[in-house]
């Protein structure tokens, strides 16, 4: 009889340990994750009234893959959310890196070059700077997937 009651309290130790596991190892393994993917800062600017930095991320996905990058617009000195938190508004793969100019206050261009885009938003606002808005201007991109005739590149 003595038993039961240990065994009892062992189930209920297993199952929390079970439902806490995800909780208790999320920051490490996506530390863990952004040191093996090669997540890193690539540039850095700051819009004209002190107030955003426009921050384009750079993702090594591995070797086979060119690098992805990824555009955030954050508080001025804050950093990208670790955890993904904040969303990219422009996120791009296969070819040159993203380039940012802020033209004034709450209006910044994005360059693209000969990437494929694969997310553009032209208007920013967040929770984390109230009442402040950007509009974004894609320019330059220099990449054609369609041939003259409709079909895409490499295609008869």
């Amino acid at each position: 009889m003595a038993r039961r009651p240990k065994l009892i309290a062992a189930f209920f130790a297993v199952y929390l340990f079970g439902i806490a596991t995800p909780y208790l190892v999320q920051r490490p393994i996506a530390a863990l994750g952004r040191s093996i993917r090669g997540r890193e800062e690539f540039s850095r600017k700051t819009s004209p009234d002190g107030v955003l930095d426009a921050v384009v991320i750079q993702i090594n996905p591995g070797a086979f893959s060119s690098y992805l990058y990824h555009l955030f617009l954050v508080p001025k000195g804050a950093q990208v959310d670790a955890n993904w938190t904040d969303t990219p508004i422009v996120y791009t793969s296969e070819g040159d890196p993203l380039t940012v100019n802020w033209e004034k206050p709450h209006f910044l261009t994005v360059t693209t070059g000969d990437s494929h885009v694969q997310l553009f938003a032209n208007l920013w606002y967040s929770k984390r700077v109230p009442d402040y808005y950007v509009e974004l201007t894609l320019a330059e991109t220099g990449k054609h997937y369609l041939q003259q005739n409709g079909k895409l590149r490499g295609q008869q």
